[in-house]
This record gives structure tokens, sequence and C-alpha cells, in this order.
């Protein structure tokens, strides 16, 4: 077994002294079945409080019930016995905290009423339901590790069609899921599972406001705390009773969830008693930690802790509990985030990233916002260039390039590159395994941007296979006067037709099946067909930091999976746009004939469309 756990994480050499240190096998503890347990009967929980030496606490069995959390799944109701218990009440980090009757373990504590009482009643689930865990789901099955496919109602709302076969725009909104549903907040009446304590640390409390909704949709409670610290000072041992973490974001900026180990054989451990996001298979990066204090509050104690050295893997995330493998390396996304400030200033922050379809984007997202708005070089007048790189495996890197000014630029900089990795993340064919994202951001120390205000043709006719001279007047945000001249080619063919010319910011050039109208939210397109089509949309999306034309002509055609079909005749369209056809597709009513950008100074914000008769 050891002999095997060293081939391991022979390629982590930083840790695997402390882990071999720290982590002889334990014998697993003898267990007393949930048909042995009676009212009355006197026990203990074990967890820490305080630094990381595991204390015994006192309990009492009040019963037990039957069908609580499903069919046939029980909980061991108990009460705690001691004054420091009474008056911290169900405290958020217990969970998963080993209890036992006359030295055999018999579950872990896992549920409780989220208010101090003179009564603190506690949920017990039952081990015999966590055993499940490992018995169903060794940690050898193949296809671990890998998360599944996004389902494919995520694309139900945008393909929505018309009786004519033309599309309709949806109104699109975030959706924060937890395990496919939406978890409502807990009433203070309810008897439920502990939460899971998630400590951010390196982050503000204005972007912890920020994401806050976002965490309680997700049934998280998050606090601000020194997450990490000193790894090196904090033991890598893990025993029943132990802190144990799920880390999903360390470095400069680190997020991690805390429980509790109930049960240990060798280098497997089952801990919590309750999901963490009950995603099944899953590979997280498992690690120590160390308790600083319980905060006692009456909406809900929790425990304040420090994350300790990476020891292993939690390879499995279910109804009644996780499963941790010690020594399994779980794969990360490494992120990089580089900031250049006026004055030659350079600051650089890096880290590694749990791969989940959630918390992946939210997390990256806000690490971004704090490089940007949390340093000693951010001010309130600022233009921020951004170029964002994300290398995917299997797949060209996709360079994402913007510009962001104005009172509200940059928190819509943030939020479209959340969307993108969110929309890429959870698309509906595999997940992406993203390898590495590197921000390099670059801050300029005043506005830069230009507002459209008039578009004027000062050529006199449209003739095709020719230009027309098109001036566009633009102020920036004092209100000084910018003009810029471009020439838009008149494409040949289009002899007595009406064009219409369209000139926009990037939110124009990016509208599509997959872009709602009214914000900048990235979709996948429900005419996407894999992966590759997704990633090929990313690559064509524009930013800011030009303004875009596009010249359209009248003319039947189809739009499928990204690629428009124009000028068809008739029949051809009636034919393949059909209800029998087996692509999804989209009618269009105009063909787009010529399409191009012209770089601006700052951010362009604006549209403007028109129509030019094209002479015989």
């Amino acid at each position: 077994m050891i002999h095997s756990l060293i081939q391991r994480v022979a390629l982590k050499p930083d840790w695997v002294f402390a882990f071999l240190l720290f982590s002889a096998p334990l014998t697993a503890a003898e267990i007393l079945p949930l048909d042995a347990i009676e009212p009355g009967m006197e026990g203990e929980f074990k967890t820490v409080i305080e630094g990381t030496d595991v204390q015994s606490f006192p309990i009492r069995i009040v019963g037990v019930a039957q069908n609580f959390i499903g069919p046939e799944r029980a909980v061991i109701f108990a009460e705690a016995l001691d004054s420091t218990n009474l008056l911290f009440g169900g405290v958020s980090g217990m969970s998963g905290s080993p209890v036992y009757i006359d030295g055999k373990l018999i579950g872990a504590y896992a549920y409780s009423y989220n208010f101090p009482k003179e009564q603190t009643l506690i949920g017990i689930q039952p081990i015999e339901h966590m055993f499940e865990i490992t018995e169903f789901h060794p940690p050898e099955l193949p296809g671990m590790g890998t998360p599944r496919p996004a389902p494919m109602d995520r694309m139900e709302d945008a393909a929505v069609l018309s009786s004519d076969g033309l599309a309709k725009q949806p109104e699109l909104s975030f959706e924060w899921v937890k395990g496919g549903k939406d978890f409502p907040a807990q009433s203070a009446l309810q008897f439920s599972q502990l939460p899971v304590p998630v400590a951010l640390g390196g982050f503000s409390p204005e972007v912890v406001a920020t994401f806050q909704p976002y965490f309680d949709h997700m049934g998280l409670g998050v606090m601000q705390s020194p997450v990490g610290g000193n790894q090196e000072a904090l033991p890598a041992y893990l025993e029943p009773g132990s802190a144990v973490a799920g880390v999903l974001m360390s470095g400069d900026f680190n997020a991690a969830g805390v429980g509790t180990v109930t049960y240990r054989d060798e280098d497997r451990i089952l801990a919590f008693g309750h999901p963490f996001f009950q995603n099944g298979p899953t590979e997280m990066p498992m690690a120590s930690a160390e308790i600083i204090t319980i905060v006692q509050s009456l909406a809900q104690s929790f425990k304040l802790s420090n994350i300790g050295p990476v020891v292993g893997s939690i390879y499995q995330d279910r109804l009644t509990g996780i499963a941790g493998e010690l020594g399994r390396m779980a794969p990360t996304t490494k992120m990089n985030i580089a900031v250049e400030a006026p004055g030659e200033i350079r600051r650089t922050y890096e880290g590694d990233l749990f791969e989940h379809r959630q918390l992946s984007p939210m997390l990256s997202a806000m690490a971004m916002m704090q490089s940007l708005f949390s340093t000693m070089e951010s001010e309130s007048e600022q233009t921020i260039y951004s170029e964002i790189t994300i290398e995917l495996e299997g797949h060209d890197p996709i360079v994402l390039k913007d510009v962001a000014s104005g009172t509200n630029g940059p928190m819509r900089m943030v939020m479209d590159f959340y969307s993108i990795y969110f929309g890429l993340a959870n698309n509906p064919f595999e997940f992406p395994r993203v390898e590495s994202i590197d921000f390099n951001l670059k801050l300029e120390d005043q506005w830069n941007q230009q507002l459209l205000e008039q578009v004027i043709v000062e050529s006199g006719e449209a003739i095709a296979g020719e230009t027309i001279q098109v001036r566009i007047l633009m102020r920036d945000y004092m209100g000084t006067s910018l003009s810029q001249e471009i020439q838009i080619p008149i494409p040949h063919g289009t002899e007595g037709e009406i064009l219409e010319i369209q000139i926009g910011d990037a939110s124009t050039a990016n509208q599509s099946w997959s872009v709602n109208q009214n914000s900048s939210m990235f979709l996948p397109r429900p005419d996407s067909r894999s992966l590759t089509d997704i990633v090929r949309s990313l690559e064509d999306r524009q930013g800011y930091q030009a303004l875009y034309v596009k010249v359209f002509q009248p003319g039947d055609g189809v739009r499928m999976r990204g690629i428009d079909m124009d000028n068809l005749p008739p029949s051809v369209v009636a034919s393949i746009a059909s209800p029998k056809t087996a692509e999804v597709m989209q009618r269009t009513s105009k063909s787009e004939r010529w399409g191009g950008s012209f770089a601006t100074e700052g951010e362009f914000r604006g549209r403007y469309t028109f129509r030019v008769q094209v002479r015989d």
C-alpha cells in the first residue's frame, strides 16, 4: 500500500515527505450498527475546536428517525451534553465529526438546527450509509475525475423558433445550480445539514459581496479568512476528528470548504456526513486544516480555519458524505494574472483552480475583479486593456482581447469573462479540460471612451465594386468631438439592391443566436454540435476597441452550426428548414455580404443602421 502510494505522489516531492511522515496507516474503527442503537445511550463525538488536536465531547442518544433524507435513509438524533456545545449550537465545519458509543463508531455529526438553544440537538449520519459511497463507487472505477457535460436542457430556452423558422431571442439570465437544481435558503426552523464553511482568502469585502448571492444559491456559507497561511507549519496528518478541507482555489487567492474526517482506513477517508456539492464523481484537491477558533453566532456558529498542505483528492461527493484518497492527485487549472500599471509597475498573481462547472468561472472572475479593483494602483477613472488566453486540452488556445472604460466598463469586462467561461464549462457535449488561464491586464490612468453620435455618408452614390466614404462622429467622456473616416465596400452583384449597413460596437458585432440582445452574456448556440463549435464561436468573439461594419443584402438563407448559407432558392430553404430536418437551424431574411472592423483609440460604444440604394 505504502509503496504504491509513493509511486502516486512521486511528482510532488514538495509534500511527499510531510505526507509520509504524518500518514502512517490507521486501522479502521469498530462499528456499532444502526439497529443496535437505543435512546438513552451515551457516547461522544470527536472534533477540533482549536488548533489541530482532536477533542471529545459527550452526547446522549435521543432516538432514530427513519426515512429522513430519503427512503430507507435514517438519522440518529442526539443531544450535546457539555456547556461549550450548548453555547455554540450546530457548528458549520463540524460536519463529519465521528460519533462513538463505547468506542464503537456509529456515524457522523452532520445535521442540526442552525441556531444555539439550551438544547443542542444534532443529527448523525449512520456510518452504514457512508460506507455505501465506497461500496458502490470504489476509487478504481473507470471514468473518475472527468466531470460530465452539462445537461442539454441548458440550451432549451435559446432553441426557440417561431412558426416560420425565424429565431426568437429569449431573455437569458445567469442560473446558479447545485447538483442540477437551485437550493433556496434554509429556514432557521428546519433540521438540515450543516453548511460547509467556505473560507475565502485574498479577496476584499467588496468582491465577496458582489458574488455573495451566487454562493448563497449554491448553499455555501462564505467568509473572509486568512486561508492558506504557512502551509509548511501545518500538519498533514488526518485522523477521525481532524479538520479536512476541499480546496477550490489555492495560491495568491484561496478558497476552501472545511469539514471533519469521520473514518479512515489506511489511505482512504470518509468525511462530512452529507454532500459538499453532490457532484458524484469528482477530483477535488484535499488538504489538512487547523482551526483558529469557533465563531459563535446566533444565526450559525462556524469554524474559522487555516488550510494546510494538499495531501490527496476527494474523488466522490455523494448524498451521505465525501470520500477521499491520500496521495491521489487532482487535476487543476493553472491561473496566472499579470497587472501592468502606470509607472512601470507590474504585479503578478498565480494559483491553481479546482475544475468545476460553476465554481471555476466564478472564482477566476473574482480573482480578475480583485486584481483590477483592489490594488494600490486602481483608481476611479481608468481604462483597462485585457488579453485573456484560455488553454484547452485538444484545442487551439482561445484568446480574448478587450478594452473597458467608463464607470461600468471594468465590471462589464469581468462579467463578460465570467459568462464566457461559464458558457464554455457548461456546454452539453463534453467537460472542457482547461489547462490554464492567463490574464494580461494593463491599466491606464484616465477614461478612454468614444461614444457614437452621428454617421455621415460623404460619397454621392453606391456603386457595386466600389466603396462609399463614411464619417463617424464621436465624443469622448469629456464631451470632446472626435471623427474617423472609413471606407465601406459595395459588393459585386448587388446592382439595383437596397443594402443595409450596420455600424456598431462589440455587443452589436457579437449578436447572434448565442448572445442576449440586452447584455453580452455568452451562451452556446443551440445549433452547436460539439465543443469544437463552441470554441470556434469564442474565437470569433470581438472586443470593444474597434467599431464593426456589416453589409447585408436582402435574400432568404439559413444559418446552421454557425455557417451562413445565403441567397438560396425558396424551394431549398423550405426543404432544409422544415420541421423534419434533423439539424437545428435559423432562417434569415438577409445575408451578410461584407464585414470588417476599424480600430478605435479606446472603448467604442454605439450602434447605427442605414440603407443605401446601389446604382444599376
